[in-house]
């Protein structure tokens, strides 16, 4: 592990985002003492991938980054984007916060929120778009489907969980909606199709379940 110069607050600007095993003087210090007393069994830490708001476990990062391959591989040339991962234990203790409850699987490192314009529209550098499910029946469940560029995407045939549409029936969220929200017009997009990343992500994880 490395250490900098610098006060835990600024040292959160001055850490590179592609280093995660790197802390500031006072906090390294403050690690090796717990490893002295044996308050801190070496093993698995948080890691980041390539941004300030990505830590996870390590588990979970290794398994995100093969995702990540695997989208760019199909034409998702943004590959897998979040807004946070990790939430801090101390938050949300006795009174859950704005959006959070107080047994967030966030505080686990094995939560994370993909990247979306205000936490429910699709982001212009990385869109995501759901699709209601129609084997949802009287609940809601979403279909989410990622911008694959035409030109980007392998020459098949693919494997039966890798299902692209010319078109998608985005859904809009609205929190007053008894079914979430409404489906807007179809979409299309010259150059762009659209990959099911519910069954890639599906797909994955029978395959991480079986080994």
């Amino acid at each position: 592990m490395t250490s900098i110069e610098a006060s835990p607050g600024d040292a959160f600007a001055l850490i590179a985002d592609e280093v995660d095993t790197i802390v500031e003087t006072q906090t390294a210090n403050a690690i090796y003492q717990w490893l002295q007393k044996d308050l801190r069994k070496p093993g698995k830490i948080l890691v980041n991938r390539g941004s300030w708001d990505s830590w996870m476990q390590e588990d979970a990062a290794s398994a995100c980054d093969e995702l990540d391959k695997t989208l760019k591989r199909f034409g998702v040339l943004y590959g897998l984007r979040f807004n946070n991962a990790f939430r801090d234990t101390r938050m949300s203790v006795e009174k859950a916060g704005k959006g959070q409850i107080i047994n967030s699987i966030h505080k686990s490192g094995f939560a994370f929120d993909m990247a979306m314009r205000a936490y429910v529209g699709p982001l212009k550098t990385a869109p995501l778009y759901f699709e209601k499910d129609p084997a949802s029946g009287s609940g809601v469940q979403w279909i989410v489907f990622a911008e694959a560029q035409v030109a980007a995407i392998p020459a098949g045939p693919h494997a039966a969980y890798v299902e692209y549409r010319d078109s998608i029936t985005p859904w809009k969220y609205d929190s007053d909606s008894a079914e979430g929200g409404a489906a807007e017009p179809e979409l299309t997009k010259p150059g762009v199709t659209f990959l099911n990343f519910t069954n890639v992500c599906v797909a994955r994880a029978q395959r991480s379940t079986l080994g």
